[in-house]
Order: C-alpha cells, then sequence, then structure tokens
C-alpha cells in the first residue's frame, strides 16, 4: 500500500513528493551524506519519524501515472538526485562551469514545473478530504514559489562563478 509523509513534502525539495511517496525513493535517513565526525557525536538522537497516513481512497495513483506519464515526478531517480546534489554543490562553491549552471537550474524548472503539475491535476481532478486538499494547496504554492526564485538562484550562481574566476585568476599570477 502507497503511503504519504505529510511533514516530508515540506523538508523535501518538491512538497509533492511527500504527500505521493514511493517505494523507490531513499528516504532522509537514508540518503549518504557525509558528516563530520563531531557533528555526529554531538548529534541527538533520532527523533521517531513522522506519522503515516493511508493516501485518500479517492487518489488513484495508476491514473495519475497514466495521465501524467513523463512527469518527472515518476521518472526522477535516486540517481538523478545524486547528480543534482553533485552539481548544485559545484555551484556553491563557484566552480561550476556556465554550461553546467544552466543544465542545472534548466532541470530545476523542468522538475518544479512538473511537481507543480501534479499537484494542479489532483486538485482539480480528484475529491480531497479539507486536510488533503490543503497539503497538495500547499505543495502547490512551494513549488510556485521556487520557481520564481530560480531566475535569482541563476543570477546568483553566475555571480558567485565570475567572483571565484576572478579570485583563481589573481591567486595565479
Amino acid at each position: 500500500m502507497r503511503r504519504i509523509v505529510a511533514a516530508a513534502g515540506v523538508i523535501l525539495g518538491g512538497a509533492a513528493l511527500g504527500l505521493l511517496a514511493r517505494h523507490d525513493r531513499p528516504r532522509a535517513h537514508e540518503i549518504d551524506a557525509p558528516r563530520h565526525r563531531s557533528v555526529v557525536a554531538a548529534a541527538p538522537a533520532a527523533a521517531p519519524a513522522p506519522a503515516a497516513v493511508d493516501l485518500p481512497a479517492s487518489l488513484d495513483v495508476e491514473a495519475l501515472r497514466a495521465r501524467l506519464p513523463d512527469n518527472r515526478f515518476w521518472t526522477a531517480g535516486p540517481e538523478a538526485a545524486r547528480r543534482s546534489r553533485t552539481l548544485h554543490g559545484k555551484i556553491l562553491e563557484g566552480t561550476a562551469t556556465d554550461d553546467e549552471i544552466d543544465a542545472y537550474f534548466d532541470e530545476r524548472r523542468r522538475l518544479l514545473t512538473d511537481y507543480a503539475e501534479l499537484a494542479r491535476v489532483v486538485l482539480d481532478d480528484r475529491p480531497l478530504s479539507e486536510r488533503d486538499r490543503g497539503l497538495f494547496e500547499l505543495a502547490l504554492r512551494l513549488d510556485r514559489a521556487r520557481l520564481d526564485a530560480l531566475p535569482r538562484e541563476r543570477a546568483d550562481a553566475i555571480a558567485r562563478k565570475a567572483l571565484q574566476d576572478r579570485r583563481r585568476a589573481a591567486w595565479r599570477r
């Protein structure tokens, strides 16, 4: 049975992701993020996982998949997420090339657009409880806000790269 974790949608990149959790996607505790030993040693005991809730009976996941077969919600997997995290790290460091910056933000735009499309379809076509409707509306608002922020983030990434390139050139002199 498919399950949802309400809080995961807000924590993870695409809010709709938490509403329609897939069994083949890694959970937050399964992601192999390197940590410094002192951080791990000082970390408090893990909090219990949020309560999972069954999907509404009116939500037919297979019908959604058939209606939106190319939606990145269905096709994006752990390998794509790993590549995206690696590229995002290079962008934050200022070491990504212009093509890598463009590729990253183009993929983010497509991914967030697909997540928003999925939430919109569910909201338009499915009778939902007030709680579930609220969660999908939140997912849609968050995805739209992230889409609106992408041009600024792209400009920041390009400025960060230019600054790093100038520093690198000055250091080599």
